[in-house]
């Protein structure tokens, strides 16, 4: 999200999943639990049974060279799925993100369009991401993926991948006090969280709480809709181009 004061930052764009209507609220939660992440029942991944079966691979000369190249799929394959089965527990469902937004909605009064629209804008509906612009393009972490994209006289650089990740690179990049960092669903500006934050500011529920909690502020502030909105980017000194607010128009 954008700072409360200061220059604008334009949000990125980052091709994501379409997400589920809010509407479609679901009780049930998606998240990997403790017990299931280091509890991989692979024996039952997609129907695949991994259990021993009854002969052994190269029990018979006449089919060693078939049975080990059979053998040997079946183990990488194995890891594969392994691998696989541990990626939903680095990233956040459909249903995780729509119920945050709802929630958000219900707690804070504000139409859960508004929040909906707000989070196709910042991050399209992609909660684990870093943005921010700087002079130069020597920003690496070898874990993440980064994109980046030419902006005015600047660089707007975009870090995605794991949340563990990304909370390693934020503290990093927190260090430069020239840059002003834009983090998760609804693109929070380090303006507004502290380095104690950092284990929570990725999710989001607790990052939509914090936006919704500055956008309230721009309402309370604002005498007029467009202008609260383009608050939510700008920050809350006076303005007279109203950008921001055309694409929230477009995209609501």
């Amino acid at each position: 999200m954008k700072k409360i004061a200061g220059k604008i930052h334009q949000g990125c764009a980052i091709k994501a999943q379409k997400l589920i209507s809010l509407d479609n609220y679901k009780a049930k939660h998606y998240n990997c639990n403790q017990d299931e992440f280091y509890g991989v029942h692979l024996s039952s991944f997609w129907g695949i049974n991994f259990h021993h079966r009854a002969s052994t691979c190269g029990e018979y000369p006449s089919t060693i060279i078939s049975q080990t190249a059979y053998c040997f799929r079946k183990f990488i394959f194995g890891i594969f799925l392994f691998i696989f089965s541990l990626l939903p527990c680095f990233s956040y469902d459909d249903f995780e993100i729509a119920n945050a937004l709802k929630l958000a909605s219900m707690q804070n009064d504000i139409d859960k369009r508004i929040l909906y629209t707000l989070a196709k804008i910042e991050s399209n509906f992609n909660p684990l991401i870093i943005s921010f612009t700087a002079k130069h393009t020597n920003f690496h972490f070898k874990n993440l993926q980064k994109s980046v994209k030419k902006y005015k006289d600047r660089y707007l650089i975009n870090f995605k991948g794991s949340e563990k990740e990304l909370q390693k690179a934020l503290k990093i990049l927190l260090q430069d006090k020239t840059l002003k960092i834009d983090v998760g669903l609804m693109q929070i500006n380090n303006v507004n969280f502290n380095k104690s934050e950092i284990p929570y500011i990725f999710n989001p529920s607790y990052n939509t709480q914090k936006a919704t909690l500055v956008l309230k502020e721009c309402i309370a502030k604002k005498a007029l809709m467009k202008d609260s909105i383009e608050c939510y980017n700008k920050g809350f000194r006076k303005v007279s181009n109203f950008d921001y607010y055309t694409k929230f128009k477009r995209v609501f």
